[in-house]
């Protein structure tokens, strides 16, 4: 784990590692089960970073970025967002494409080709209209939305199993984010400059497509300090 410009006592640091490890391992369980795939390996990391330090994310900066983004709420409040290069979506369509045809054979009239189509770098788009099989498209960002609320589920949980703290997310709403807005917003706009922020990095391997999904955990400043004080 990496913490910027923040001082945690050794305590804070080990219970967020236990934080980090059941969110993960739940996530990839889940992943196997609803995908019905089996992931090869993984690896994740964890920092905890401050608001103005955006040089964190630099490996996201320069792709195009699919995000799914929804509310922190209940016992805690901030946002959560999911955050997949282009690279990694395409990579994901390539190893749900067979979960994805088994959806679709269940209406006869939707065509079983993959959307070839595609955008410079592997970037997909949610518009229905620029696609040679809107079937597909559908189901893929409706796949892609599962594996947003399957990641906002787990770490909520892992939350409240780790610190006790009962919170919930909103139902996710989905977009292609080319210019970065979503980052840019959550890291630099000024009302939020007192707040730090969970960025959690989870790659894994299935069936040789290396996958790399970022998830922020943006706490407002009152539920960050609620956290370090349930630690203590």
């Amino acid at each position: 784990m990496t913490v910027s410009q923040l001082s945690l006592s050794k305590n804070q640091v080990n219970s967020i590692d236990r934080f980090l490890i059941a969110g993960t391992r739940n996530l990839l369980k889940a992943l196997e089960t609803t995908f019905e795939f089996s992931i090869d390996s993984s690896s994740s990391e964890i920092e905890i970073i401050p608001t103005v330090n955006i040089q964190n994310i630099e490996d996201l900066r320069s792709h195009s970025l699919y995000v799914i983004s929804s509310e922190l709420e209940g016992e805690l409040n901030g946002s959560l967002h999911l955050l997949m290069r282009a690279i990694d979506y395409t990579h994901l369509v390539d190893v749900l494409e067979p979960t994805l045809r088994l959806l679709l054979l269940s209406s006869p009239d939707d065509s079983l080709v993959r959307p070839r189509n595609q955008k410079p770098d592997g970037v997909h788009d949610f518009d229905k209209s620029i696609t040679s099989d809107s079937a597909f498209n559908d189901q893929m960002e409706s796949a892609l939305i599962e594996v947003g609320n399957l990641l906002f589920g787990n770490y909520t949980n892992a939350i409240y199993s780790t610190y006790d703290l009962y919170t919930h997310h909103s139902s996710p709403v989905s977009r292609l984010d080319t210019d970065h807005q979503t980052i840019q917003q959550i890291l630099s706009e000024p009302k939020l400059l007192d707040r730090q922020h969970f960025l959690i990095r989870n790659e894994f391997s299935i069936l040789d497509k290396l996958i790399k999904i970022w998830c922020l955990i943006s706490p407002s400043r009152k539920s960050f300090q609620e956290i370090l004080d349930r630690i203590g």
